[in-house]
């Protein structure tokens, strides 16, 4: 979890993203970073839509959010519920399937060669954008299904309040309640 800071919010208000390559403190690879949100807040989008900004629209909207039609902009409205459904059961699974493609047209083709894992890597990281999105929209759509059809998702809120207690953490923070 990574904490934006307002002006970060403001300018690219993202869910997740992919790290090829992150060092954290000595760990090192590949990271799926998911930026904190606010529960209980809203946020606006702007009212021109692009095709892919209209979809995203909508996906916010199955994902439980609130979208209100404003006279400038849409108007969307978060919930504990609706914020976990975009991090948890979209945007995570969206950039792990940025990753499987990665690792699919790179990693494995390259298979030790570094001339082939080089020029491949340059290949895949001038692929157009849209091209890489559709397929990580795809994968999490089919990883969510697939899962849900099966039983395992969504899943119920684990919540260990002795756990949060004994770092000294407000519950609150957690839409807990005591």
């Amino acid at each position: 979890m990574r904490q934006p800071t307002r002006k970060q919010r403001l300018l690219s208000c993202v869910w997740g993203r992919l790290a090829y390559f992150a060092d954290f403190g000595g760990t090192t690879g590949p990271a799926i970073i998911l930026e904190a949100h606010p529960v209980n807040d809203a946020f606006d989008l702007p009212r021109s839509q692009t095709p892919d900004s209209s979809a995203e629209v909508e996906r916010l909207r199955a994902d439980g959010h609130t979208i209100a039609d404003e006279r400038r902009s849409w108007r969307v409205q978060t919930t504990l519920n609706s914020v976990r459904n975009t991090q948890l059961f979209r945007t995570l699974p969206h950039e792990v399937g940025h990753y499987v493609q990665f690792d699919r047209e790179v990693r494995r083709e390259a298979a030790g060669d570094d001339t082939a894992l080089l020029k491949l890597h340059d290949m895949y990281f001038t692929k157009p954008l849209r091209e890489k999105e559709d397929f990580a929209h795809r994968y999490a759509h089919e990883f969510y299904e697939t899962a849900r059809a099966a039983g395992r998702l969504p899943f119920e809120r684990l919540v260990n309040l002795e756990r949060i207690e004994r770092f000294g953490l407000d519950a609150a923070w957690f839409g807990i309640s005591t």
